[in-house]
This record gives C-alpha cells, structure tokens and sequence, in this order.
C-alpha cells in the first residue's frame, strides 16, 4: 500500500478526523510508547495515521502531535476499512508494537506522556 504524504503542517496546520480511534504503540525510535490517532479526512478523501500525540485538548475536541498539527475529532469514533487498512501497513511500515486502544483515554481528555527520539528513523 502507498502511503498518503501529507503538505506540512504549516500548509496544513488542522484537520479534521471522522471514524477514528487513537492507539498507543511502541515506536523502535522513541524512549516511550507513543500514541497515534489514526482516522479518516472527509475533505481529502482518505485514510491517515498521525505522527505522536503530544496534547489532547479535550475541551475543543482536538489532538495536537509533536509535528504541531491539530486534528479536530468529528463525530463519535468509528471504524473504516480504508483506515483499518492503512492502521495495519502503517504498523509494518513503522515496526511498531500495538499496546492498547486509548480511544477512551483521548476522550476522558488523559495525555500522554512525553516521549524524545533516541535515534533518527532509517
């Protein structure tokens, strides 16, 4: 499977997730388990994982990742094909582990712990 490149965050710096679900995972270049929201974009018309959850903002309804972009989350979470798809490449691609589901922890409006790159992916 290809892999969507999305423009900068700077270009592009919200987006808005439908169908969605936030997992954490262990990442072989980072210190900690990192989580990732992964979901569909209605106005693009695809599937997209986000790189590390940085702060969940639970009074707007936003994530924002350690790239500095926003994703608004839209609706309740759900699941889409194209989106589980992408999940399961996305976790090859990357070599991660899946800990656990924390859909739930996003929507309580819990952080994640801060995570640092220990060495530059390959």
């Amino acid at each position: 499977m290809d892999f969507w490149i999305s423009t900068p965050y700077s270009q592009e710096p919200r987006l808005i997730l439908v169908r969605w679900r936030a997992w954490e995972v262990q990442v072989p270049n980072y210190d900690a388990p990192t989580w990732h929201l992964a979901g569909y974009l209605a106005a693009e018309h695809c599937a997209k994982v986000s790189s590390a959850v940085a702060f969940v903002h639970p009074d707007t309804e936003e994530v924002t990742t350690k790239t500095g972009r926003t994703y608004a989350l839209s609706g309740p979470p759900g699941v889409d094909a194209d989106v589980a798809a992408l999940w399961q490449a996305w976790q090859g691609q990357h070599q991660v582990v899946v800990l656990r589901e924390v859909t739930s922890d996003v929507l309580d409006g819990r952080q994640p712990v801060a995570v640092n790159l220990i060495r530059a992916p390959s």
